[in-house]
């Protein structure tokens, strides 16, 4: 049963040879030379630091104990600035105040190292019995300051780490991912070789050191599974050579036993010349036995290559067969996996209108951001540019100079996704494509023999691709038709449906107008002249109310009839898409319609119009609606993932600039407009949104929706429409008016009178 101080200095000796391998291991291997120097002077200091940590406390002499102690920390107080370091090398953080942290970090250390060799008290008072050590460090006053500084430093490495890990996509973000797991694992470890020093004995303590060592084996893995610092371990060429060598010496073991077992035994054979018989067997199984392990490893890890001219014959029969993007992109892929053995492929196409490329399938990439990533990094001009001017076959392994006229972050996906070959697919003047194939399983590069069918390959893929987009385009073309029929149809019916209404509705009018200009006054003629004398005073007074209320219901049945057609003509001028009509509209019809085409979800909708009145405007339906749209969806964008999402729409008449109006207020309640873009946001091209991929003029952050918004308004309605900063609780606010016509509005309420055509909530 170990004790925990054998515990202690066992498991720092295991992690002094761990760290030290692995910094070894990252010296020889990691191809990238500033990243290796960095880590392994990190990996060093956690080495030297375990190891003496190990000498210094399983001796039991104090004069051997207290400069092990000393020299222990010399080095070991190093690690949490190295860490830091190579933290900043890794992410590439050339921020200034991380910058001057390591600088003063270093310089602190660095004085206290000084200390250590001048006035070694200051830091190691002594080594003294404590816990069940024989001897163990006894903190001076340096080495509180010392506690300090490492834990801001770590802190802020791990802080540096994890944000850069946030913000990083697909196998960058496993990397540091990993890297950020180990080091949480090897510090709250090492929180267990700081607690015996100020004599506390609770757990993590005796195994912290335990969570080092595991800080070097997840590394380890992050480096086996993920490349980190850019190291890629090629296991299976060393499984060919282990089982060459394995194999070599069984037929060198074998050949030598048979030759003087049974030759010697007979021929006289001496020792010398059946090695040198076993070592001739051994060279001409050379050839026959590579072959051997190359088609075991194919065939049971990597499974076997099949011919590329059947491969060629089998993708011809089956993409023939096919018009559907997707399924041609999923066969292409398939066929040269199973062929080639990749880890990975993919097909992205491209339009000539858009620029950007579509991944249309793809297999052996980590995570959907990486396939996103990617995405944008190919819609690059430069990268459009490079592809659309070189038709040739790219092979990375064997070009030289794509490097120089490619985006580093192209090459540097062409890295992580381990690119080996870039095929362009010229589909027609509107479309190009890229088929880019990975590494092979194998390890091994392409022949020459598959190189020469790529073209071939390439053809067929291209023209496979050509007919499902003429497929496609055939079938949007059709969609649209007929979509086009349907809209015809539903404006066709719309008129009837108008017209029918308006008939209706005119012989209601006609009817409620004879209720006060012909049987009131008949009715008053006919009490006049038969029945004046016949009715009781007290009865007078009654027949005078029923004559009144005969002249309102009919003046209400003119007010309801003027009401439906309004409804009716919004209905009629939405559906027919005329933007040079003008007519009465009322407008909440037009605010759910606008709701509905926004595509808006998860808003609390609200509109407030005039109490106890119907709200209608003069003006032209389609450009209103289109207001109502852009304002609604720029008020979406603008709040983001906000969960409690509001949009108010409040109207009222009123007066502004001298005439009668109606006005307008539309407020959300997201973080607002900047008070030097409030007038900035009307201007063509003015946009705080990223440019849209598309040519829409209308697409969000295009610059052209509000410059849209005020024509409508102003030139063309005649009013007028500006932002304001909104309340102290944020959210952005847009009011606007549009000039009523009284000779063609007859019946518009008046509403408040004022300069300023104000609308409070």
């Amino acid at each position: 049963m170990l004790t925990p101080a054998q515990h202690y200095f066992t498991s720092a000796l295991v992690t002094s040879v761990a760290a030290a391998f692995f910094a070894i291991f990252v010296f020889i291997k990691s191809p990238n030379r500033k990243l290796a120097h960095y880590f392994v002077w990190y990996a060093y200091c956690i080495a030297h630091w375990s190891f003496f940590v190990f000498a210094c406390t399983a001796v039991l002499q104090y004069n051997i104990s207290y400069p092990l102690s000393i020299v222990c920390h010399f080095v070991g107080i190093f690690i949490p600035v190295a860490f830091l370091h190579f933290v900043k090398v890794l992410v590439s953080n050339n921020s200034r105040w991380l910058s001057r942290i390591i600088l003063i970090a270093y310089f602190i250390i660095g004085s206290i190292a000084f200390s250590i060799v001048v006035w070694p008290r200051l830091f190691i008072r002594d080594v003294i019995p404590k816990l069940t050590f024989n001897y163990f460090p006894d903190p001076g006053p340096l080495f509180y300051l010392w506690t300090v500084v490492f834990v801001v430093l770590v802190l802020t490495a791990l802080v540096v780490l994890f944000l850069e890990s946030r913000m990083r996509v697909g196998l960058e973000r496993k990397r540091l991912q990993f890297f950020l797991v180990a080091n949480l694992l090897g510090y709250l470890g090492g929180i267990g070789c700081f607690l015996p020093v100020y004599n506390i004995g609770i757990f993590p303590f005796p195994y912290g050191i335990w969570g080092v060592f595991f800080f070097v084996c997840v590394t380890f893995y992050a480096v086996l599974r993920y490349q980190f610092i850019d190291i890629e371990v090629i296991i299976k060429k060393t499984f060919i050579f282990a089982g060459m060598f394995a194999m070599a010496m069984a037929v060198v073991s074998v050949v030598s036993t048979i030759t003087q077992g049974y030759l010697g035994h007979f021929f006289f054979v001496g020792l010398n010349a059946a090695t040198l018989v076993s070592v001739i067997i051994a060279l001409l199984l050379y050839q026959p036995m590579y072959r051997f392990m190359v088609a075991v490893t194919d065939k049971f890890l990597f499974q076997k290559r099949s011919e590329i001219k059947t491969m060629l014959n089998r993708l011809s029969e089956e993409i023939v067969k096919l018009v559907d993007l997707n399924q041609i992109a999923r066969t292409i892929l398939n066929t040269l996996d199973e062929t080639l053995r990749l880890e990975s492929g993919m097909i992205f196409v491209r339009g000539e209108e858009s620029r950007v490329y579509r991944l249309i399938d793809y297999f052996g990439l980590p995570t959907g951001n990486l396939n996103e990533g990617l995405e944008n990094v190919l819609s690059q001009s430069r990268v459009a540019r490079y592809f659309g001017s070189h038709n040739d076959i790219l092979n990375v392994e064997r070009a030289s100079d794509f490097s120089k006229e490619l985006p580093g972050d192209f090459i540097a996906w062409v890295k992580i996704i381990k690119t080996r070959i870039i095929i362009p697919l010229v589909i027609d003047t509107s479309y190009f494509a890229l088929l880019i194939l990975g590494k092979k399983k194998s390890d091994q590069e392409y022949t020459n023999d598959e190189i020469d069918y790529f073209p071939a390959i390439a053809s067929q893929t291209s023209l496979a691709i050509r007919n499902a987009l003429l497929f496609e385009t055939v079938l949007r073309e059709r969609e649209e038709k007929l979509k086009a029929q349907d809209e015809a149809k539903r404006v066709h019916y719309a008129e009837i449906l108008a017209h029918e209404v308006k008939n209706a509705v005119t012989a209601a009018d006609l009817q409620a107008r004879s209720l006060y200009e012909q049987v009131e006054p008949r009715f008053r003629l006919f009490q006049e002249k038969f029945m004046k004398d016949l009715i009781p005073n007290g009865a007078i007074k009654q027949f005078e109310k029923m004559c009144q209320k005969l002249i309102e219901i009919g003046h209400g049945i003119q007010d309801r009839a003027r009401k439906i057609r309004i409804i009716t003509k919004t209905a009629q001028h939405h559906l027919s898409s005329d933007e040079s009509a003008a007519e009465e509209i009322y407008v909440k019809m037009l605010w759910e319609d606008a709701i509905l085409d926004s595509g808006v979800k998860g808003v609390n909708f609200q509109y407030q119009g005039p109490k106890d009145k119907d709200f209608y405007v003069y003006g032209n339906p389609v450009l209103l609606q289109r207001v109502f749209t852009n304002l609604i969806k720029n008020a979406d964008d603008a709040m983001g993932e906000k969960q409690d999402k509001k949009i108010v729409l409040e109207c009222d008449y009123g007066e502004a600039e001298g005439r009668q109006a109606a006005c307008f207020k539309f407020t959300d309640n997201g973080p607002g407009i900047l008070p030097e873009n409030l007038e900035k946001i009307f201007e063509k091209g003015f946009s705080t949104k990223p440019k849209p991929a598309s040519g829409d003029l209308l697409a969000s952050g295009s610059g052209y929706g509000l410059f849209a918004c005020r024509e409508i308004i102003g030139t063309f309605h005649h009013g007028k429409i500006w932002a304001e900063r909104g309340t102290e609780e944020g959210g952005a606010v847009f009011k606007f008016w549009l000039p009523s016509k009284p000779e063609t509005v007859d019946n518009i309420p008046d509403g408040p009178k004022g300069p300023s055509c104000k609308i409070e909530s």
